[in-house]
């Protein structure tokens, strides 16, 4: 993610928006409310850092698939060093 740790949530939306027309996706970036099925087990905080950092990944032309696996596994480890529960279940 070069270059990318300055930006704010907003503009990594923006530039994975751009990114993603680019390369020809049809669709935005992923959402809260729109994500991977994968990432559906996750804790909602989880979820949108999953998201979060799923987008940064795309827009660093990273293949989706492992952006989303990548994505969930920094997402668990960003909770896990905060104390989140990972999954709702865990809350």
């Amino acid at each position: 993610m070069r270059g990318l740790g300055r930006l704010a949530s907003s503009e990594l939306l923006a530039v994975a928006a751009s990114t993603a027309r680019a390369c020809g996706r049809t669709s935005m970036p992923w959402t809260s409310n729109d994500y991977p099925s994968s990432m559906r087990h996750l804790a909602p905080a989880v979820r949108a850092k999953a998201v979060e950092i799923a987008n940064a990944l795309l827009a660093e032309q990273m293949d989706e698939g492992m952006a989303i696996r990548v994505a969930i596994a920094r997402a668990k480890q960003w909770a896990q060093r905060r104390g989140i529960a990972l999954t709702e279940e865990d809350a």
